[in-house]
């Protein structure tokens, strides 16, 4: 049985905030923390389908995405697999695995201003071998 995992950079879990900790300062407030201001919010985060290659290593497939606010995910791009050397044939297969997967993704988008406003995010998915 293969096992797949979904990384939103730092943290992921339905229902909770989603920010990119690269952008904190060193008191850990990072450049959106201000009033009128709000992170988006995921609700559900669909894993990826079994891919029908068998996966013999940990692959990790990252995927730049936009998290519309409209709502919706968006521009998903492929970034790079983890590690490089994952064959080119498994890695279409997991990024078009991983593309259906985030595209159901329901969140709220992040506030600005009293307004929903769109954000780019980094996705990584995470591919594992049999029952880990």
């Amino acid at each position: 049985m293969t096992r797949t995992g979904l990384l939103i950079l730092a943290l992921v879990m339905p229902g909770s905030t989603v920010f990119n900790q690269t952008n904190t300062t060193q008191n850990g407030i990072g450049p959106n923390d201000r009033p009128g201001y709000t992170h988006l919010r995921i609700r559900s985060k669909p894993e990826p389908t079994r891919p029908d290659s068998p996966v013999l290593e940990t692959v990790t497939i990252v995927i730049r995405a936009v998290f519309g606010k409209d709502g919706k995910v968006t521009d998903l791009k492929f970034v790079r697999s983890i590690p490089s050397s994952t064959p080119k044939k498994t890695v279409e297969e997991f990024t078009k695995l991983c593309k259906a997967a985030a595209r159901e993704i329901k969140f709220d988008p992040a506030i600005e201003d009293g307004k929903p406003i769109s954000k780019r995010m980094i996705l990584e998915y995470k591919f594992r071998p049999g029952g880990e």
